[in-house]
């Protein structure tokens, strides 16, 4: 009856992520259907976000207590590195290709991993210090192309990106801050206002307002609001395997959608970097179940 009961709590675990993996891949496509400059998709993503994520955090209604002062100040931090990340993930999609955004973002969990060691936070094992050492080469490899005299704006950005993530995952993990839907909320607002001033706010169009609405007002929030629900059914490194969905939809969708495809070069690199990080969850998630069998 208790194998019964897990198997049945892991299913729903693995149907929530996967729903909101799904719900969360298509996110580089709506920035590339819309007919805006860089500045007013900021600021209507910006503004659907924090509109979704207001709702989204009425909805879920979490109540756990935190120390307030601490929990404040978290708030604020997850609140600007969402900004940092909106910021980048429009800058990289808008300038190079939807696959090598993704790819380069997958990195964040290990990119995270490393930040906690470099700030004394936790100490990793093994298995990331050899992930890092394949995966750091390989972004090298996508990003620095033969012949080129610098980096592309569209890899910086998602390079910052990346580590803004990185950076967020951490403040999450170590905030004591137990829901950050309102934060990221705050961090949409803030998006908005940045983007504001340089933004041609009414230069909207009927399928514009369409894919705001259901692209960054629905489906964004509630594809947060499901992966976050995972980790209660789900271990960690289960989540992390399904969360490496997105870099293989994502790039496919705007694939089929815009026939944009990733060069041999991305594709290869990409396939190392996931196929690395899904053998490193592989190892954690079998590292967490051998004491339980023991």
């Amino acid at each position: 009856m208790r194998a019964r009961l897990a198997r049945s709590s892991r299913v729903k675990g693995v149907v929530l992520v996967g729903a909101g993996v799904v719900l969360l891949s298509p996110d580089a496509l709506w920035v590339r259907l819309l007919a805006m400059d860089y500045w007013t998709v900021l600021f209507w993503r910006g503004v659907c976000t924090s509109i979704g994520y207001l709702v989204l955090a009425r909805v879920m209604s979490a109540r756990t207590a935190t120390d307030p002062q601490r929990s404040v100040r978290s708030r604020v931090m997850i609140g600007a590195l969402s900004v940092a990340g909106n910021v980048c993930f429009v800058g990289a999609v808008t300038h190079t290709t939807a696959a090598q955004t993704l790819v380069i973002l997958a990195s964040s969990p290990l990119l995270a991993a490393l930040l906690t060691a470099g700030l004394g936070l936790e100490r990793i094992d093994r298995r990331t210090w050899i992930s890092a050492a394949i995966v750091v080469p390989c972004i090298a490899a996508i990003v620095v192309r033969p012949g080129a005299a610098s980096l592309s704006a569209g890899d910086v950005f998602a390079m910052v990106g990346a580590v803004a993530l990185a950076a967020l995952l951490v403040v999450i993990r170590h905030s004591g801050t137990a829901d950050v839907v309102p934060s990221l909320a705050f961090g949409g607002a803030l998006t908005a206002v940045v983007a504001a001033p340089f933004a041609s706010v009414l230069a909207l169009s009927a399928s514009d307002m369409l894919v705001l609405v259901f692209g960054f007002g629905i489906t964004l929030p509630l594809s947060l609001g499901l992966i976050t629900r995972g980790p209660r059914y789900l271990a960690a490194p289960e989540v992390g395997l399904i969360l490496l969905l997105e870099t293989v939809l994502g790039p496919l969708l705007v694939w089929l959608a815009l026939g944009e495809q990733p060069t041999a070069r991305v594709a290869l690199a990409g396939l190392v970097i996931v196929v690395t990080l899904a053998l490193v969850s592989l190892a954690s998630l079998r590292a967490e179940r051998l004491p339980a069998t023991e």
